[in-house]
């Protein structure tokens, strides 16, 4: 696609103003701005302002070249706030305030005048800008701004008067041109380079004036000369080729006070000041002011563009903040799914441990259980001596006995089961708790949602019913021969045979114990998992409710503020290409 062509200062100025009709409120400035900028092109204003450091002769200089002591001179820090001087029919001066305060006047009686801005404008009687000064604007009929040219009076800078320094930057945006006054006496200092340095990108058009020159001899002032342009060479090669000037300012005030005397001028080479200045203006001005006009829409123009385009971020940023809180809910409700079936998982394998620890718990219950009944039916024996049938005494006493036996050992074993199960529970209810706590801290909003009192409930209970404890022992035969036994060997026979009968009930009742606990597990850890998958079910389902309410108000705001958006963003896309055409 072919470049824009490049259109002319005055048309960028009327369709920038054109385009500040839609400017916001707070952003009319720029068209005040564009609107005086308008005026200075159509009337020639070109603001040439007389910069340099403090003591170097500046008002003195700007009286020599106005052909009038107008401004009050002093070897101190002089001038506090900006004097503007254009031309006038007849020479006057006003003094404008910063609070709207009544313009102070005098007009014609050049005394009254000097007496106006000596006590105005100078640091010695308005310290500081006590007086809330604005600017001084003086006219006078000089020739040299007939044209429509301005001249501004600045603070020196340097001085321990850090606030006139301060004024004097904030004046580097208005001006087009500079006369930057040097001194003979000190030709060049850091002070006035390091200044230069910062004025340079705003200013497009430099002459350099050396004053005092009737301190130097002629081979001074020629090494003087020399050593200035190799300085301002080395430091500022941007520049094009340095315009430095001699002059003696204060021998041209003696030309005036010995009326016109054409030795003094002569000597003060003001003439060749004043004839550098005029053909500047009239071979140059309208391109140096028109080049500064463009540097400052240029400036303005990204002002606007940066300021508009903050506007639209400050307009989006609900909408923005909407959309990235959606993406992270989209992002948490994803993670809660997966903590979710993660826990699930856990509890699985937490329930796969727990079962081999009940294994092993009911071996070593089974073992215990054979010696604890072994010994029991010792006991009975002993007392079955007296009995006539001791094996009947047996078969009635041994299957309540363990019968009670395998219902402590159920209880026994699921209480240690319990043990590591709660703790696996609770290791679950903090997990939740974090995640829950993590979400809370992100959305406030969110409700609670407890966990822990379900889980509490959630135990391996020990019923009081034990499958097979009732069961019969199975009754003993005696062989024919035994009655030659003694009682004490058919008694060890009976213990051993009774024995073999307990042994295979226990194996049949640990297995049955086994299932049955196994059965009280299985059944814990599913309600376990059933509560876990409920309750990041639940937190997963108010998430996404609360997204789906977070997308409603995201679609809200964007409605809203749509209009104003579409509105700044073609303002801003008018400026940028303006901005691409000013060359």
């Amino acid at each position: 696609m072919p470049e824009k062509e490049a259109i002319f200062i005055d048309e960028v100025m009327d369709r920038a103003l054109e385009f500040c009709r839609g400017l916001p409120a707070d952003l009319m400035e720029y068209r005040k701005l564009f609107e005086e900028c308008r005026t200075r092109l159509t009337k020639g204003q070109l603001h040439l302002a007389v910069l340099g450091q403090f003591n170097r002769g500046k008002s003195t200089f700007i009286n020599a070249l106005l052909g009038e002591n107008i401004l009050p001179t002093s070897v101190l820090p002089l001038t506090t706030v900006p004097t503007i001087i254009k031309y006038g029919p007849a020479d006057s001066c006003s003094i404008r305030f910063v609070n709207n305060k009544e313009e102070m006047v005098a007009r014609e009686s050049l005394k009254e005048i000097q007496t106006l801005l000596r006590n105005y404008v100078t640091e010695e009687y308005n310290h500081r800008n006590k007086h809330n000064v604005r600017e001084a604007v003086v006219t006078c009929p000089c020739d040299l701004l007939l044209s429509g040219t301005i001249i501004i009076d600045t603070p020196g800078f340097g001085s321990t008067h850090l606030h006139n320094t301060q004024t004097t930057r904030d004046l580097l945006t208005d001006c087009d041109a500079v006369l930057f006054v040097l001194s003979a006496d000190l030709p060049i200092t850091q002070a006035e380079i390091e200044f230069l340095r910062e004025a340079c990108p705003h200013i497009p058009h430099f002459v350099f004036v050396l004053n005092k020159i009737d301190l130097l001899s002629a081979a001074d002032l020629q090494k003087t000369d020399s050593f200035i342009r190799s300085v301002l060479q080395k430091n500022f090669p941007q520049l094009p080729a340095v315009e430095l000037i001699g002059v003696s300012a204060r021998t041209a005030t003696l030309a005036k006070t010995h009326h016109d005397d054409d030795v003094y001028w002569a000597e003060s080479r003001m003439g060749a000041v004043v004839r550098i200045i005029g053909d500047f203006l009239a071979r140059e001005k309208y391109f140096v002011l028109s080049q500064a006009l463009t540097d400052k829409f240029k400036e303005a123009f990204d002002s606007i563009i940066g300021r508009l385009s903050q506007k639209r971020k400050t307009l989006s940023a609900p909408a923005e903040a909407f959309a990235a809180q959606e993406n992270r809910l989209k992002e948490v409700v994803a993670q809660v799914k997966r903590k979710g079936e993660k826990e699930g998982g856990l509890v699985a394998l937490e329930k796969k441990a727990l079962r081999e620890f009940l294994s092993s718990m009911i071996e070593q219950k089974k073992t215990g259980l054979l010696e604890q009944l072994n010994e029991a039916l010792s006991v009975i024996l002993e007392g079955a001596l007296k009995y006539a049938d001791p094996a009947r005494t047996i078969k009635s006493s041994v299957p309540p006995l363990l019968g009670e036996i395998l219902k402590l050992s159920l209880v026994q074993i699921v209480a240690l089961v319990n043990r590591p199960f709660k703790r696996a529970a609770a290791a679950h209810v903090r997990e939740y708790a974090k995640l829950y706590g993590e979400i809370q801290g992100l959305w406030p909003e969110a409700f609670p949602m407890s966990l822990t009192e379900t889980i509490s409930e959630l135990e391996i209970t020990a019923d009081q019913e034990v499958p097979g404890a009732d069961t019969i022992l199975p009754s003993i035969k005696m062989p024919l021969f035994q009655r030659f036994w003694s009682k004490r060997k058919r008694l060890a026979y009976i213990h051993e045979r009774s024995l073999e009968g307990i042994r295979a009930i226990i194996d049949t009742q640990s297995r049955s114990l086994a299932i049955h606990c196994n059965n009280l597990l299985d059944g814990a850890a599913d309600k376990l998992i059933g509560s876990l998958q409920q309750h990041y079910g639940k937190l997963a389902v108010q998430l996404q409710e609360f997204m789906a309410q977070t997308e409603e108000r995201r679609s809200l705001v964007q409605h809203e503020v749509q209009p104003e958006s579409e509105k700044l963003n073609l303002l801003q896309t008018q400026f940028s290409d303006l901005r691409k055409q000013l060359v």
